[in-house]
């Protein structure tokens, strides 16, 4: 892996430690002070672990394309052709990961959505 690899995973890595930790504190050690942090969890489970979920896995597969189909030259990306647009460059690891996540939320939205909610 490249170093902006290791160093994009590394961000990724410690920013789970960090959620995960407080949702362990707040949820198996049941500390009073992260009492609303809980009820903020709670109120929208799907959400609230939800997105950074979709977030982190869509960050994951545009790592695993990365590292699986590396770029012939630095100067190259993933290339991606969505709906009819070619991506190269930069642009396609970007526009890999925003489609990733824009379809993980869709299906969370769709698949938490509740009978005669206005959300």
């Amino acid at each position: 892996m490249s170093l902006i690899s290791w160093i994009a995973t590394l961000i990724i890595l410690t920013g789970l430690a960090l959620y995960g930790l407080s949702l362990f504190a707040a949820f198996v050690l049941n500390l009073r002070v992260l009492a609303s942090f809980r009820a903020v969890i709670m109120a929208n489970l799907g959400r609230n672990v939800g997105m950074p979920a979709s977030a982190v896995s869509a960050f994951c597969i545009v790592i695993i394309f990365w590292e699986l189909f590396p770029p012939a030259a630095v100067n190259d990306g993933i290339a991606l052709e969505l709906f009819g647009l070619g991506f190269t460059g930069p642009t396609g690891p970007v526009t890999l990961w925003i489609s990733c996540f824009a379809t993980f939320i869709f299906g969370i939205k769709v698949l938490s959505h509740k009978q005669g909610s206005d959300d």
